[in-house]
């Protein structure tokens, strides 16, 4: 008994990584899909709401923590994003610095994507060293999901197989 519950356990850590790497993926590419529309992201004025003025790391990802708020069609929308492919690669260290001088109230110019208006950035530039090293790691974690999706797939079917043996 003990033998089947630690394989239920084991097949459900399985699903739930491979729905963990899949969910990353799929941040990736939005965002690398965000990026790769730049040029079309309109501009809006925004305004800081909230800001500590300090540019911060996490591991190896410099950010500045600020939350502003812009404006389009007449509905309020907040973002925290200074920059494209912020998650993986963090912004320019310029890019921060500049970012970072805003105080709360202080009013400048943030670009929101045409097609989803509650999405939104400081500064619409990428740059190519940040693209290179995306296409490069994109078919990677690619490989990743689907080594972690298909046994999770498995397990799913297992586990439903399992389901009627018992009934």
């Amino acid at each position: 008994m003990l033998k089947k519950l630690l394989q239920v356990v084991w097949k459900i850590f399985w699903v739930n990584v491979s729905l963990v790497v899949i969910y990353i993926n799929l941040v990736l590419l939005t965002d690398a899909l965000m990026a790769l529309t730049n040029p079309f992201w309109i501009p809006v004025r925004a305004r800081v709401v909230s800001t500590d003025g300090v540019i911060s790391r996490a591991r190896y990802r410099p950010y500045v923590n600020i939350t502003y708020e812009y404006y389009s069609g007449g509905k309020r929308y907040i973002s925290d994003k200074v920059c494209f492919l912020e998650l993986p690669f963090g912004c320019l260290q310029e890019q921060l610095e500049e970012v970072a001088k805003y105080d709360v109230g202080d009013s400048f110019g943030s670009y929101h994507s045409p097609f989803f208006p509650q999405s939104a950035v400081i500064i619409r530039k990428t740059e190519s060293n940040q693209w290179l090293a995306f296409i490069i790691s994109l078919p990677i974690t690619w490989i990743g999901s689907l080594i972690a999706f298909l046994p999770g797939w498995n397990i799913v079917k297992n586990i439903k197989l399992i389901k009627k043996e018992n009934k």
